[in-house]
């Protein structure tokens, strides 16, 4: 008998604690839930911005060729941006056969 009633006055006073917890446990997941929100976003971003600056660069340099150099290579200018965007999406990328489409 006395084993039961510690036993119930332990979970008396535990149900208080805990009640007043769940808010700051709710509160702390909220808070990293957005943290990981916004390091997620802000990493597209800069991904994004980084392939953007990668494409700019090609077109760039592929717009300080020659005619000649890139009739050789098989691009027209026309094709610049789009043979840019195709090689820094996959640098494996057959120029060739994504102009012949």
């Amino acid at each position: 008998m006395k084993h039961e009633l510690q036993d119930r006055s332990t979970r008396g006073l535990r149900a208080p604690f805990e009640a007043l917890m769940a808010p700051t446990y709710a509160l702390a997941e909220g808070i990293l839930y957005g943290v990981s929100t916004l390091r997620r976003r802000l990493e597209r971003g800069h991904n994004a911005g980084k392939r953007q600056r990668e494409i700019t660069k090609t077109v760039r340099e592929l717009s300080g060729l020659d005619d000649r150099i890139l009739r050789d290579i098989g691009i027209s200018r026309g094709d610049i941006y789009v043979v840019s965007v195709a090689v820094v999406g996959d640098p494996n990328v057959d120029v060739r056969e994504l102009l012949d489409r």
